[in-house]
């Protein structure tokens, strides 16, 4: 268990808070984002989502424009329509969690997926049948959010199965 991590909530001035939502592979972070989400959308409130992808990633498909334009040396590109837009930047190293989520605007909060070692607080996502041990201490933790009986714990315990308490503790924590 990691014995590092930050459990408040809160932007600094002028930055949107960050909460990141971690877990061992297979215990179930992003159908549980799946749920968070529309739960704290119905509340109103506006979410930026960042997937931390350790394995690496890419968009470009070969033989499209971007991929073309990205082969003849340029180190930006944006894909613009009406509906969305997408920038792929090519860097020689990541950029940290803090640098990357600035990047997101008009949002009221920034949620990561994974993330472990980066400062924002931490959700741990914690299946029983996954075998795995935690990862953070829970007083490390600004929540966990499990299948299992909730033990006695220094920091709230959510139920995997349901996001309406989790969402309704955001809300009241971030004071909306």
């Amino acid at each position: 268990m990691q014995k590092t991590g930050t459990t408040g909530l809160s932007g600094t001035a002028g930055k949107t808070p960050i909460l990141s939502v971690v877990g061992n592979s297979g215990a179930g972070k992003t159908v549980y984002l799946e749920k968070l989400i529309p739960e704290l959308k119905s509340r109103g409130l506006r979410l930026g989502i960042i997937k931390n992808d350790v394995h690496g990633f890419d968009i470009d498909i070969p033989g499209k424009d971007s991929w073309r334009l990205t082969r003849a040396g340029a180190d930006s590109i944006m894909i613009v329509s009406p509906q969305k837009m997408a920038l792929i930047e090519h860097w020689a190293k990541k950029e940290s969690l803090e640098q990357t989520a600035s990047r997101i605007k008009n949002v009221d909060l920034i949620i990561t997926e994974g993330f472990r070692t980066g400062s924002a607080p931490k959700i741990e996502i914690r299946r029983t049948a996954s075998g795995h041990e935690p990862i953070f201490e829970p007083g490390l933790l600004f929540a966990i959010v499990s299948d299992a009986v909730a033990p006695e714990s220094p920091c709230p315990w959510f139920p995997l199965d349901n996001p309406k308490p989790l969402a309704d503790y955001i809300i009241n924590y971030m004071a909306y």
